[in-house]
């Protein structure tokens, strides 16, 4: 059996007049309702991996910060900790032009080693790869 924890699928689309800005389109999400895209601008985010950097603000705090780290394609992941509680959530977006897909896994945390498995059987899973490992744009 393929179990995974309990995650929301959020779809954001790109803002027509701040194009590193993406606007939720999924309903009844409260977490946040948008984010910035951007490339990282410290060294310690590229030296973990990253190729890009989501956040975003909610009254004056971050709500969401995180680098996007690839895994296969234009499927990244990477963890939001949450500046209150301390707790991280796991990521695994999906980059397909104007549209990015988010998993976000609220309250769940993988070690590092874990990771590629996970994402491996969770891509899998849910056939964002076809048998040739070439990535599905859309799923």
């Amino acid at each position: 059996m393929n179990s995974f924890p309990e995650f929301n699928r959020l779809t954001f689309i790109q803002n027509p007049n701040r194009s590193d800005i993406y606007d939720i389109k999924t309903p009844g999400f409260n977490k946040f309702k948008y984010f910035r895209l951007s490339e990282p601008r410290n060294g310690w985010m590229k030296s973990q991996g990253a190729s890009y950097v989501i956040e975003t603000w909610i009254e004056g705090s971050k709500a969401l910060f995180s680098g996007l780290i690839p895994f296969k394609d234009n499927i990244y992941y990477g963890d939001n900790k949450n500046p209150k509680t301390g707790r991280k959530s796991f990521i695994i977006a999906i980059l397909d032009g104007d549209t990015i897909t988010i998993n976000y896994f609220n309250s769940f945390s993988l070690y590092p080693k874990e990771r590629p498995k996970f994402l491996a059987r969770f891509t899998h899973t849910f056939q964002l790869t076809n048998p040739d490992n070439e990535t599905y744009s859309r799923y």
